[in-house]
């Protein structure tokens, strides 16, 4: 729906994306949302139809929070994400924290900014009871290692971007190692 693939990286990876998606014979259209699904096909919000062998949606962040309304619709944003303060608890709550997608905060949707606040909550869960204080979350930037299949990636922090063979061996080597974490646990 935006002018560029994930627009939130420098020009530079959404350039790098877009040629890898099209050497691998990917139709890109943009500025264009899908808005009616009916099976295989599709429509855009500008008229465009298109047909499918797959249909799946991948677009962005959209918190699951339709089952908050009936008791907790106060502390959902605009957006449904859950309002969070400093400290990943819920607004107005003591004992109550959100994390990952869902927390209202302004930071980049990743597993290891999520990992990261929640590594906060278990510490201010402790905190609380043993009546210490609580530790702020504080967003730092992080790079981001994206995926373009198993031989190739883009590994992107800030103006910096390096792409190819390197990347996509990183983000490998990271989800290996990340699975691996949680089979000791």
């Amino acid at each position: 729906s935006k002018d560029r693939l994930i627009e939130r990286n420098d020009e530079k990876a959404s350039r790098y994306a877009e040629k890898f998606l099209k050497s691998k014979g990917a139709k890109i259209i943009f500025d264009e949302r899908i808005t009616k699904v009916k099976g295989k096909k599709c429509e855009t919000d500008k008229g465009t139809k298109l047909e499918a062998d797959m249909v799946f949606f991948c677009t962005g962040i959209s918190p699951n929070f339709e089952f908050m309304k009936k008791n907790y619709s106060s502390v959902l944003d605009e957006k449904g994400f859950v309002k969070v303060n400093e400290f990943m608890q819920v607004k107005g709550e003591k004992s109550i924290f959100a994390v990952g997608d869902i927390a209202g905060i302004s930071v980049e949707k990743t597993a290891q900014n999520a990992k990261r606040q929640g590594e906060i909550v278990i510490r201010n869960v402790c905190a609380l009871e043993s009546g210490k204080d609580l530790q702020k979350y504080e967003s730092k930037r992080t790079p981001l290692v994206i995926s373009l299949g198993k031989w190739n990636g883009i590994f992107s922090h800030g103006k910096f971007v390096f792409t190819g063979i390197i990347p996509g061996l990183m983000k490998s080597a990271i989800e290996q190692r990340e699975m691996w974490k949680k089979r000791k646990v």
